[in-house]
């Protein structure tokens, strides 16, 4: 920062970029780390990077394509938790510590909290998980040209500046020129009182863009003079992040601060400190705990770590159809679902369950991950080619698709697959590991992770259809009748759609009996039918039967017997013993069913 050459008495030191940076850089740093975590960024949107020039040429074909190029590199760090905390920390950071300089040239040192008060929307935008990053990089990228525009002391500078610098900055960031431009006719009016340079950037900025829809890129004027805010108009912390940049120089203007003294360091230090804690407090509480909640468990979902993901959502329970069904899958490949389906869920919906109708054709990487799991490579293969066609090349896809080729020996196509991975950042290291695999099916086949699946693939094709999930269950298990995965689905959908009869038939030929002990719910539920059957019944003692579920059934039997005369009573007493029961879920969750 510039110093002043004349102090008043009393007046206090600068507060200097050094201060100025670390208070901010450090407890943004930590919010976006705890509050937010990037990871879940980069589980959003799956940002698409690859070093190589094609790639690369895709991004100047447009003004403000190598600011969206930029973003999709340093996006892949979000990948990781820290590195990508402390990029957007940095950018955060850099943006303010820009803006408070721009600030002092224009308006002889004002105190360094006016600069902060932009955190407010840049926070709030960013509790949106799905929310563009190349805008913000933007914004950083015009408030660094009004920086330099604003230290040249003459005229002649500052228009050629603006003439050359600024189509640089077009080209590089689109709708960062007309922030650009817009804050640089404020400095321009405010500073120099110079009215017609004024007037001439703001005609240059309204031009160029135009001119350049018109005969060098193919592209609408709308996208021209907005990208990238286009593409995030609909947040509103967007707009208004753009727009309190230039209403607080205006503010400052008008409260007359451009002859204030400057203020004392600790004073300083201790508004913005104010404004930083009211930012983060209030993007805290504006914050959408279920959208978080929602990427937090597709997250651990993609990383198939199954406990965390069942964790979280015993603390923020919610009724989100893909949620549920990636409980389902968590539960059942933890071996659990059998035991302890009905604790988490208390009515049954067939489209949350299978994930079907739109729910389908809106996450079909997840579908793609549920054949997987099925070890039925084939379909697998296909809703990824599905995700492919919505989401593009992401990392994700095309390892699922690396995959998938491995397993069916499609080892050439594999290594494309894996060759492209190696120029991304997050799948390099695992592109690498097994590209020699793919070059060696031998080794591959002794690989811990993919030696098993090659074993289990389903090997015989059969139509799969969408709105008939159940069919599909029923040709592996007729192929692979120890599929645990497929059995325990199978199983549990027909307790859940209150099918019992056919439960204890499909029991009869599917129930796995080298189990120490057969799942909590299919004892119940087996018990239950035999109870329930006057004649053709089965022999219980067959199944491997715990002594403790005989005796939870005759108290369970005897109170409701009890209160039976009236359901509303029955079914608040018996809740609380007995409300994670299969007993309790077919006698009292809405829905129709019969023995």
């Amino acid at each position: 920062m510039g110093a002043i050459k004349k102090k008043s008495p009393g007046a206090g030191k600068a507060f200097n970029d050094f201060q100025f940076f670390f208070l901010l850089a450090v407890p943004l740093t930590i919010y976006y780390r705890l509050a937010l975590n990037p990871v879940l960024y980069y589980t959003a949107q799956e940002p698409v990077f690859f070093f190589n020039k094609y790639f690369f040429l895709d991004f100047i074909k447009y003004p403000g394509g190598l600011v969206d190029w930029l973003a999709a590199l340093l996006s892949q760090f979000f990948y990781y938790s820290i590195p990508g905390s402390i990029i957007l920390a940095l950018l955060a950071t850099f943006s303010i510590l820009l803006f408070n300089k721009y600030l002092k040239n224009i308006a002889n040192h004002p105190p360094s909290w006016w600069s902060a008060l932009p955190l407010f929307p840049l926070l709030l935008y960013s509790n949106d998980y799905e929310s563009g990053f190349s805008y913000i990089i933007a914004l950083a990228a015009g408030l660094l040209w009004v920086f330099i525009f604003s230290k040249l002391a003459t005229a002649k500078a500052r228009i050629l500046f603006f003439a050359i610098a600024g189509t640089l900055l077009y080209f590089l960031a689109g709708f960062a020129f007309l922030f650009f431009t817009l804050l640089a006719v404020l400095y321009e009016i405010l500073r120099h009182k110079n009215f017609i340079l004024a007037l001439i950037y703001l005609f240059i900025g309204l031009v160029l863009p135009w001119v350049s829809a018109m005969l060098f890129f193919l592209v609408t004027p709308k996208q021209a003079f907005l990208h990238p805010i286009l593409n995030v108009l609909d947040n509103n912390f967007a707009v208004s992040l753009a727009v309190l940049y230039p209403l607080v120089v205006l503010f400052l203007f008008l409260s007359r601060m451009v002859k204030h003294k400057l203020e004392r360091t600790a004073f300083d230090i201790v508004i913005v400190s104010v404004i930083l804690i009211m930012a983060i407090g209030l993007a805290l509480l504006k914050s959408d705990a279920m959208a978080k909640t929602f990427w937090k468990i597709n997250y651990y979902a993609q990383n198939r770590n199954w406990e965390k993901l069942v964790d979280v959502y015993e603390k923020h329970l919610t009724a989100n159809p893909q949620i549920q069904f990636q409980v389902n899958r968590a539960l059942c490949l933890l071996d659990k679902i059998g035991d302890e389906f009905f604790r988490y869920n208390t009515t049954y919906n067939r489209r949350t369950f299978f994930l079907i109708d739109e729910e389908l054709l809106s996450s079909p990487l997840v579908y793609s991950d549920y054949f997987f799991d099925l070890h039925h490579f084939v379909e697998s293969k296909h809703w990824a080619y599905e995700a492919l066609s919505v989401k593009g090349e992401t990392g994700r896809i095309l390892q699922r698709l690396a995959e998938v080729s491995l397993i069916e020996g499609r080892f050439k196509l594999a290594q494309e697959y894996l060759t492209k991975l190696t120029t991304t950042i997050p799948f390099k290291k695992w592109a690498q590991h097994y590209l020699p695999l793919a070059q060696n099916p031998d080794k591959l086949a002794a690989d811990e992770f993919f030696g098993p699946l090659i074993k289990k693939k389903i090997n015989s094709d059969f139509l799969t259809f969408i709105d008939k999930p159940e069919h599909c269950l029923k040709e592996i298990l007729a192929q692979q009748p120890e599929n645990a995965v497929a059995r325990d689905f199978y199983f549990i959908e027909l307790l859940a759609s209150k099918r019992l009869a056919q439960f204890a038939q499909e029991a009869l030929k599917f129930a796995d009996r080298k189990r120490a002990v057969l799942p909590r719910h299919y004892q119940e539920a087996l018990l239950f039918y035999y109870t329930a059957q006057t004649q053709n019944k089965f022999d219980l003692k067959q199944f491997n039967m715990s002594a403790d579920t005989f005796k939870r059934f005759n108290r369970f039997k005897a109170e409701y017997v009890k209160n039976k005369s009236n359901k509303l009573k029955a079914k608040s007493v018996l809740a609380k013993d007995f409300g994670g029961t299969y007993w309790y879920y077919y006698l009292f969750a809405d829905l129709p069913g019969s023995v």
